[in-house]
């Protein structure tokens, strides 16, 4: 087996099908590849339409998605590990461009672009800003602000025996992983690769952006005692979205729009980051 697929899934019902559906029509061959759903205590009816497809389905009864993605890694094969989520669907040539990238000398892991589910002209002007800082931040070399998702990631099995398994904890574990990575080797050894595309189902809001940046806010700083990280600065984001309105063509009441936005953004991601400074001092964290 050349690469396992990995897909944590609690109660996503109204995406699983299509997540599975995308994974099961990958142009790779069908011999070469398994998919790996890790059911981590769904309440609804995840794991019945889970059984409908020609997919290993493994238990995991401590709740994280990052521990169910241990759980799945352990009943692996593949010497390629492929990791979604199960609200995501990934393009047909995903895989195949997993393994065309892990395939650069020095290269342990691979990240990808995420699309966001709506076709509003603001969110599409998101998924730019998204797609431009991921490109800016993860094909640089200060390896302080790289950060991972394993809502699109792949990597060497042996990236993982070396610096896994994944932190079991609610939120940031591949960032941590990601990070743990670079510290060992180099920035040379995580890669950014816009080809290697997944549609994020779930995100199809502006306020669902919103709650996101909240989210990896909060738990930037929540994980702070087990990597640091360094965020972009005020310049690095101005100097994206000067990159993003130079190369789309928006009317002034577009840009206008996509400016509040991205302010709209930064104030949810530093609410975040309040609320995680917050609760580390309520726990005794520095």
């Amino acid at each position: 087996m050349k690469i396992s697929v990995i897909v944590p899934v609690y109660n996503t019902t109204e995406y699983v099908d299509r997540c599975i559906t995308a994974l099961l029509g990958q142009n790779y061959p069908a011999s070469d590849y398994e998919i790996i759903a890790v059911d981590n205590g769904s309440t609804d009816d995840s794991r019945d339409r889970l059984a409908r497809y020609p997919v290993t389905l493994v238990r995991e009864s401590k709740r994280g998605s990052y521990a169910a993605r241990n759980a799945g890694i352990g009943v692996a094969s593949g010497s390629i590990l492929a990791f979604t989520d199960s609200d995501c669907a990934p393009h047909t040539d995903w895989l195949r461009t997993i393994e065309d990238s892990l395939q650069a000398p020095g290269c342990l892991v691979v990240q990808g672009k995420r699309r966001l589910a709506s076709t509003s002209s603001l969110l599409q002007a998101i998924n730019t800003y998204e797609f431009t800082k991921d490109e800016f931040t993860l094909n640089g070399n200060n390896a302080l602000k790289y950060y991972g998702y394993t809502n699109n990631m792949g990597m060497h099995r042996q990236a993982y025996e070396r610096f896994g398994p994944f932190v079991e904890r609610d939120r940031g574990a591949d960032t941590i992983f990601v990070r743990s990575v670079v510290d060992g080797e180099s920035c040379d050894a995580v890669s950014y690769n816009p080809e290697m595309v997944v549609d994020h189902l779930e995100m199809n809001r502006f306020r669902d952006y919103l709650k996101k940046m909240f989210i990896y806010g909060r738990s930037r700083k929540r994980y702070r005692h087990l990597k640091v990280t360094e965020a972009l600065d005020l310049s690095d984001r101005v100097r994206i979205f000067h990159a993003v309105i130079r190369n789309s063509n928006y009317s002034l009441l577009q840009t206008t729009a996509f400016a509040i936005a991205m302010a709209c953004s930064m104030l949810a991601w530093q609410a975040g980051s309040l609320a995680g400074a917050l609760e580390n001092l309520g726990r005794g964290k520095k």
